[in-house]
């Protein structure tokens, strides 16, 4: 490639080319980061939120609702049955017998195992991506008694990256298009002063040695 340019461009036109792709790959690598960084940004305020959610629901719970009929609902809690479309909670016992549920449920046929912590779920017909949550339920003695379970459908992170992803691909070509006529302008003005001692020295000749270089 290096021989290809160097037959086939003039010197301003190789200085540009290499000045461009370095811009590039700068920018290409700096987009990857920018836009991994985004996203894992996005889902880390999204986990927290679920945290929250369920920690509070959690404290929200009513013992002795539970020891007079078996059962935990979102009564106690605050809940409201809102007209949700991504998000979705529910209570289930120890042995997985859903107690309660809240928002979507029929948007998420697998929950993922019931284990502390986080899981990421497909949604119904296996596009879309859901994140969930689980929390133990625990009684007065300690004892799990149940577990609560929130979910949120990762699409409006998806459609955020999709956005950035979009951005970065329409303004980096324009940025480096920029950068290129500018780095052709930098590359003429920092030769011309080359170009013009070369061509003084080329009329410089045995008949006429009265011409000098004016290298300042």
């Amino acid at each position: 490639m290096i021989d290809f340019l160097q037959n086939h461009f003039p010197i301003k036109l190789r200085l540009t080319l290499w000045y461009v792709l370095l811009m590039a790959v700068t920018f290409t690598a700096f987009a990857v980061y920018l836009v991994l960084r985004f996203q894992n940004n996005l889902k880390s305020a999204m986990d927290a939120s679920l945290q929250i959610n369920v920690s509070q629901t959690i404290a929200g719970l009513d013992e002795e609702d539970y020891h007079e009929t078996g059962v935990l609902t979102f009564d106690h809690t605050g809940q409201i049955q809102a007209d949700v479309t991504d998000f979705a909670m529910r209570i289930i016992s120890h042995a997985g017998v859903v107690w309660d549920t809240y928002g979507v449920v029929q948007s998420i046929p697998v929950w993922g195992s019931v284990e502390a912590g986080f899981s990421t779920q497909r949604g119904v017909g296996g596009e879309e991506e859901w994140r969930v949550y689980s929390q133990a339920i625990p009684d007065s003695k300690g004892q799990i008694i149940g577990w609560v379970q929130a979910s949120q459908s990762l699409l409006p992170v998806t459609d955020s990256v999709q956005d950035l992803q979009d951005q970065l691909l329409l303004g980096i070509p324009l940025i480096l298009l920029l950068a290129g006529f500018g780095g052709f302008f930098l590359a003429i003005r920092a030769l011309l002063p080359i170009e013009r001692i070369t061509a003084t020295a080329q009329e410089i000749t045995a008949q006429d040695l009265s011409l000098r270089l004016n290298y300042k």
